[in-house]
């Protein structure tokens, strides 16, 4: 994508910054520690280039939403195996789960729980190649690519993803079991399936007709999967929607907009969790769809 600055009713071509160098990595790497929050919803910066086993991670997070630690790595070049790099780190922070939980501890405090089934990685480079892509969308693998362009006052970080799942992460490691074994079964990645199994078959078509018509209130609307809580629905960056699973129903909870108005009494107020939404509607069958739709239409209206 080629970005242009328009002053005057005339366009300026912005080219790219080079980031030339360890001074350069450095650089990108600051930004984003320092704004890990913003760029990255519910993480938390925990510590840079933290040693393990004489190997450095180069920026340790804490995900408040999946519980996990995540880890993120400034990847040089496109010539570097995401695979192997990414099952030797996971590897390093399952084997010192002690020593990162008196990082997090020290930074955070002692009341967080860490679940380090949640454990992902996260490579930022300017560009990816194709091997790459592909290898990081094998189905069960914890890695995410991201890739940037900086610009002079401007930062483009966008999520890079493969269409097609090839195989499967224990496929992928089935000629390192011995060295990977109880790590790999200790990662759990979180997808369609994982949220949809927690409930019964007969609510899958109505949680896809829910999907649906969330996906049409907006061209923005983006849908976040790989979270252990649920399905959650977010437009220009804000979370209106959240879907969460159980047994026999699923709930839907929301933002609530000034002058919210749900004249049949679907909803509840669920303020006092302090979730950072503030309505409820339990859906267990069709019925109602309409009325709920409104509701969750609303929702989204906050983020406009």
């Amino acid at each position: 994508m080629e970005l242009y600055k328009i002053d005057n009713g005339k366009v300026k071509f912005l080219k790219p910054k080079e980031l030339m160098g360890p001074k350069g990595e450095k650089e990108l790497q600051t930004l984003i520690e320092q704004n890990l929050g913003e760029l990255f919803d519910g993480l938390v910066f925990i510590g840079s280039e933290i040693e393990l086993q004489r190997k450095e991670l180069d920026t340790l997070a804490y995900s408040k939403e999946n519980e996990g630690i995540v880890i993120i790595e400034y990847k040089k070049g496109s010539n570097s195996g995401i695979v192997d790099q990414g099952m030797a780190y996971l590897s390093l922070v399952h084997e010192n789960k002690e020593f990162l939980e008196l990082k997090i501890e020290k930074k955070l405090g002692n009341t967080l729980k860490i679940d380090w089934k949640s454990t992902r990685i996260i490579f930022i480079a300017n560009r990816f190649d194709d091997f790459q892509i592909k290898a990081s969308a094998i189905k069960g693998v914890p890695f995410e690519l991201w890739a940037y362009d900086l610009y002079d006052g401007l930062l483009a970080l966008r999520r890079i993803e493969e269409p097609t799942t090839r195989t499967s992460f224990n496929t992928l490691i089935q000629d390192k079991k011995g060295e990977y074994e109880k790590m790999s079964q200790e990662i759990e990645t979180y997808d369609l399936e994982y949220h949809l199994k927690k409930t019964k078959i007969e609510l899958r078509p109505v949680f896809e007709r829910y999907r649906q018509g969330i996906m049409a209130f907006g061209p923005e609307v983006s849908e976040v999967i790989d979270q252990k809580t649920g399905i959650t629905y977010k437009n220009n960056k804000i979370s209106f929607i959240r879907f969460e699973f159980r047994s026999d129903h699923f709930n839907a909870i929301f933002k609530e907009k000034a002058g919210f108005v749900d004249p049949k009494h679907l909803s509840v107020d669920i303020r006092s969790n302090k979730w950072g939404f503030e309505r409820l509607v339990e859906v267990s069958s069709m019925h109602n769809f309409d009325d709920v739709n409104y509701l969750l239409k609303q929702a989204y209206e906050t983020t406009l």
